[in-house]
């Protein structure tokens, strides 16, 4: 069985709302943007959870929105945003005009706190600084699939999962135990490329047990929890709110 865990999936988000205001190309890469509608939007929380200083568990994370605000035949704008838990909506909302075809970003303006937008540098995404599967990241595990109707805000979907849990070293060679539920459904906006094995090696879909997820499906939900050396830490990615009636929020002239 290959399994492959990664942080670093909303890098490039967080890089579009950097205040040097460049834009990584790529930022779309993952997504099936050829079926992708106008006023397609959703709204995904994260929260992590981990040990303080007196032990007790410290609460932080924030929300991201993606919202198609237009589209045509060759082409979508896309507006994204990202705040903190505690407040109510983002100060800056980066829009992207993206190819359908190529993913790749073509223009971008970024707008603070309701201001026209300003147009942003889109530049190509940095080499990765390794290539293929740590060494390290090996051990014990197990995977299975499963179906479940998952809560996503106030509504109910049907969802494709996967369950994991396994051991292994981490990069320190400290033993980590990691286990992680993540729920995949075609009825939420913004589905990803599963079909790309990039891709599904980014959501942690073990090639053994993903013959069910090799079409278009939105991540739902993302459940992790792991321990190492005693010390436990957890991490939910879940929508909180998704629709089909986006309106723009980013204005450029």
């Amino acid at each position: 069985m290959r399994i492959l865990l990664t942080f670093l999936i909303f890098p490039a988000l967080a890089r579009a709302q950097s205040p040097d205001r460049a834009v990584d190309e790529s930022v779309f890469d993952d997504y099936d943007l050829e079926s992708m509608k106008s006023g397609e939007f959703t709204i995904q929380e994260t929260v992590i959870e981990k040990p303080g200083e007196d032990g007790k568990a410290v609460k932080s994370g924030h929300r991201d929105r993606k919202a198609c605000v237009k589209a045509d035949k060759e082409k979508v704008w896309i507006e994204i945003s990202s705040w903190g838990l505690e407040a109510k909506k983002a100060d800056s909302v980066t829009l992207c005009e993206v190819d359908r075809k190529s993913r790749k970003v073509l223009k971008a303006w970024v707008s603070e706190k309701g201001a026209v937008g300003v147009e942003a540098k889109v530049e190509a995404p940095e080499p990765p600084a390794e290539s293929g599967k740590p060494k390290w990241l090996s051990g014990a595990n197990s995977a299975s699939r499963a179906q479940e109707n998952v809560t996503a805000g106030k509504r109910v979907v049907p969802c494709d999962g996967l369950k994991m849990d396994w051991y292994h070293p981490d990069k320190d060679l400290k033993t980590i135990h990691e286990s992680l539920n993540v729920w995949f459904s075609a009825a939420v906006p913004f589905r990803l490329r599963l079909d790309d094995e990039a891709v599904r090696w980014k959501y942690m879909i073990a090639e053994d047990v993903n013959r069910d997820l090799k079409v278009s499906k939105a991540l739902v939900k993302w459940d992790s929890s792991g321990e190492v050396e005693k010390v436990k830490s957890k991490e939910t990615r879940s929508v909180v709110d998704f629709g089909t009636d986006a309106k723009p929020v980013v204005k450029t002239k």
